[in-house]
């Protein structure tokens, strides 16, 4: 057994058996292998230190190589003691598999013998399934390391099996060993995380786990994009004066926050051309709407309602121009309208759908609006590039019988930050 229970969380400083820079920990992880490979009984003693430090009592990022030897000796260890219990057996097939997980192959060290390498060849030889660590940090970091490896915030795909999580903070260094199972997700970071504790049932050769649930804490993310468009719009119908339509740039701000277990904030911005004149002004909006929402691993939805500031075109008058065609001339109106949105999003893939009823100004009429879209994530780190399309419609009664119907299509990319 581990001296103590490895899988807590991040270890405060008096828990430790001591504090110790990398080299040093280094240095003791090289120094334990051949008492392990004898078998020595306090090599034993020296793994399960050394696995306690690896939760937060080593001053700075461990390297991966370091992290997959320890596994090792610690698998190699059990092994090689002749324990004889099937729960000894597992927990050498465990860390075996975690030595494997970190080091690949590369882990191997020969000094162990043929027994032990049988072993690790034969876990390491099956396909190894994924898992999520969703690094989430209320406040980021001045460091993050995984396995020895710096990276950014956010979720990222590993293989399942144990990995070390270490952070920097204003507080010095911290850490975590967490134990990720196939297809599973684990939030580190603080707040109000999922918390997992494994337990060993009586007389029982399985691992057992039990999970508090917290509630998640609030995640979501904030986004820009370029867009570019083009309008179909039909006008005047009495005249045949607009049947067309025209190219425009637009510039998109939109966040999303889930807060709570169901409650849900969303703001959306866009700015386009409001010129008026022989072509309809773009679309300028902003909203705000709040909603309910749940998030479930890579699967997230929310419905969301609020006021919304939109700027609509009006078509005034017309005039004369080449070939004596009547077209017509275009107004903005400022209009505060209800609108209605809800959203999916599955792992990076993002589904949205929008509509708005709009009082009109000036005639008092109703106008109604609705888009819908899609926008994709490219990369699965905290600030990543994204791409989209969109197209809608909007309709307000006209001059003529029939209503104005202005419609667009439009294609975006920019950025995304994540948390």
């Amino acid at each position: 057994m581990l001296a103590g229970s490895i899988w807590a969380g991040a270890a405060q400083a008096s828990e430790c058996p001591q504090r110790i820079t990398p080299d040093a920990f280094r240095s003791r992880v090289e120094a334990v292998r051949e008492p392990v490979a004898f078998a020595d009984p306090e090599a034993r003693k020296e793994v399960d230190v050394l696995v306690r430090m690896l939760e937060g009592c080593v001053n700075g990022p461990i390297r991966r190589e370091d992290i997959a030897a320890l596994f090792l000796a610690r698998g190699a260890i059990e092994i090689l003691s002749g324990a004889p219990t099937e729960w000894h057996i597992k927990l050498a097939r465990d860390h075996l598999t975690w030595a494997y997980v970190v080091g690949s192959r590369d882990a191997w060290e020969p000094i162990y013998g043929p027994q032990v390498e049988e072993i690790f060849d034969e876990v390491s030889g099956h396909l190894l399934t994924k898992g999520v660590l969703d690094l989430s940090f209320r406040q980021a970091p001045e460091a993050l390391v995984v396995d020895g490896d710096l990276v950014q915030g956010g979720r990222r795909w590993v293989t399942a099996g144990a990995h070390v999580v270490q952070w920097k903070d204003s507080d010095g260094w911290h850490g975590e060993l967490v134990k990720l199972a196939a297809e599973e997700t684990r939030v580190i970071g603080g707040g109000r995380a999922s918390r997992e504790r494994s337990l060993l049932p009586s007389g029982g050769a399985k691992e057992s786990t039990y999970r508090i649930k917290w509630g998640p804490q609030p995640t979501g993310y904030l986004g820009a994009s370029g867009r570019f468009g083009v309008d179909f719009d039909r006008v005047g119908h009495e005249t045949g004066a607009l049947q067309g339509g025209h190219l425009f740039p637009e510039l998109r701000l939109d966040g999303h926050l889930l807060i709570y277990r169901w409650l849900s904030l969303r703001l959306n911005v866009v700015g386009g051309l409001g010129v008026d004149g022989a072509r309809p002004p773009t679309e300028r909006n902003a909203g705000l709407s709040l909603g309910v929402g749940q998030k479930k691993d890579d699967v997230r939805w929310d419905v969301t309602v609020g006021p919304e500031y939109k700027s609509v075109p009006r078509a005034i008058s017309q005039l004369r121009g080449e070939n004596d065609n009547l077209r017509p001339v275009f107004q903005t109106d400022a209009a505060v309208a209800g609108g209605l949105r809800a959203q999916v999003q599955l792992s990076e893939l993002q589904l949205d759908a929008h509509v708005s009823v709009v009082p009109l100004p000036v005639s008092g009429d109703l106008g109604l609006g609705f888009d819908t879209g899609a926008r994709y994530r490219l990369g699965e780190n905290a600030l990543s590039p994204v791409v989209g399309a969109s197209m809608g419609r909007f309709s307000r009664p006209g001059a003529s019988i029939e209503p104005d119907v202005y419609r667009w299509f439009v294609v975006e990319g920019g950025v995304q930050w994540s948390y």
